[in-house]
């Protein structure tokens, strides 16, 4: 056991072997039905597709891909908002969040961070997806108009690690 501030012997060195960053500057109001906000893992067809990567193809299949995303969000009234990470044509998302509107009209910024063994070296695509429970979601602006000049930027972003 470490004492509080002491550095933990626990470090592991991992070695980047790619990464791709799918960014998104276009505004996208979202269409979806509200989001379900109970105890099952949300489904692709409670979301709309915000970004989805180009096809990833890890270069070991005894690496670590990691998948984060940043979202910048603005919903119409302070509700729940269901985000998460979809593979391929798989309709369960592989990772979920939850994050809440802060106000009615507000916009902030939604994450999260993924990882998993790769298996093997087929490709593959992630997805991110996200829907409220109430109200109009807009992703990269407010109210399915632009803000910031077109450079808010919302993005997937896939790594491989050699571990």
């Amino acid at each position: 056991m470490t004492a509080f501030g002491a550095i933990s012997t626990n470090v592991v060195i991992a070695t980047p072997l790619q990464e791709v960053i799918t960014p998104l500057l276009t505004v996208a109001q979202n269409a979806a039905p509200p989001a379900v906000n109970d105890d099952t893992i949300p489904q692709l067809a409670e979301t709309d597709i915000l970004i989805s990567a180009a096809a990833f193809t890890p270069k070991s299949a005894s690496s670590t891909i990691v998948v984060d995303y940043v979202l910048n969000l603005h919903n119409t009234t302070r509700v729940v908002i269901v985000h998460g990470i979809w593979k391929d044509a798989g309709t369960s998302a592989i990772a979920a969040g939850m994050s809440t509107a802060p106000g009615a009209g507000s916009t902030f910024q939604a994450t999260l961070l993924h990882s998993e063994a790769s298996a093997s070296t087929a490709a593959r695509t992630y997805k991110v997806g996200a829907a409220g429970t109430g109200g109009s979601l807009t992703i990269n602006g407010v109210a399915a108009g632009r803000k910031l000049g077109g450079v808010m930027t919302s993005y997937i972003r896939v790594r491989e690690f050699r571990v």
